[in-house]
């Protein structure tokens, strides 16, 4: 059943630097509308570093999770969700305009999964995805991809992320996720979020380079390459090349 009066739950995964935390709040305390809930999941951060951030409608749950994939399923097992749709918007990440909340909650009387577009964006640097609902094999981007809480819970079995995959629980999850939903799918052509290149998932690293090595000795090579262009050359050209291939994606001027 769809819930008429559902409003919406952001769910932010924080690494990192506080700026790209307070980035992407920020972008969330602009929307014309609030939402009804904002969940933090923050790593390596004090409650001093906080204080400034609260709002009766955000609740933080620090240093809680032992992965990006745990996290997630901490928030997707909050009370607060219950019977309203939730979106990932992580940190560093952020709405593309004030209007966001505004133009999707029309379409939560009606579906159950809302899939929008995304721009990607390094410096100045900005991409669009020519298929904006997919990337190639169906994996979604998370900061478009919008659905009912009642997706996730239910009294049989509860929908998470596989922690133990690493690398595509993701995907996994999005693609199990739309078959629950058995089609009741809403494919907008509104842009929805921003998601800044270099955040907590789309850079190379000698920790994702092992990680390959353990499950695939060509993804191996592979990520080991990326890492190599990702630190002799500019991170435009490393975007360039390594996102016009995965992701396939136009250029384009954004404003």
């Amino acid at each position: 059943m769809i819930n008429a009066n559902a409003s919406i739950v952001i769910i932010t995964v924080h690494r990192g630097p506080l700026k790209f935390l307070k980035q992407t709040l920020k972008s969330i305390d602009n929307q014309l509308i609030e939402p009804h809930h904002n969940i933090v999941i923050a790593k390596d951060i004090g409650l001093y570093q906080i204080q400034g951030l609260k709002k009766k409608n955000r609740s933080f749950i620090i240093n809680k999770d032992t992965s990006i994939y745990n996290a997630m399923n901490i928030a997707l097992q909050h009370k607060i969700i219950k019977n309203n749709f939730i979106i990932f918007l992580n940190s560093g990440d952020y709405f593309f305009n004030k209007r966001v909340i505004f133009n999707i909650k029309k379409y939560f009387s009606i579906t159950k999964v809302l899939i929008g577009k995304q721009v990607l964006k390094s410096n100045n640097t900005t991409f669009h995805i020519k298929d904006y609902f997919y990337f190639k094999k169906t994996f979604l981007p998370h900061g478009s991809f919008i659905i009912n809480s009642s997706l996730v819970i239910s009294s049989i079995k509860k929908i998470l992320f596989d922690e133990k995959r690493l690398i595509d629980s993701d995907g996994l999850w999005m693609k199990e996720i739309i078959r629950k939903a058995r089609y009741q799918l809403s494919k907008l052509n509104l842009d929805i979020s921003i998601l800044s290149l270099g955040g907590i998932s789309t850079n190379p690293t000698i920790n994702t380079v092992m990680i390959y090595y353990r499950i695939n000795l060509f993804l191996f090579f592979k990520e080991s390459l990326k890492l190599i262009i990702f630190f002799f050359f500019s991170k435009n050209i490393y975007y360039r090349i390594i996102y016009f291939y995965k992701y396939d994606l136009k250029f384009f001027k954004y404003k």
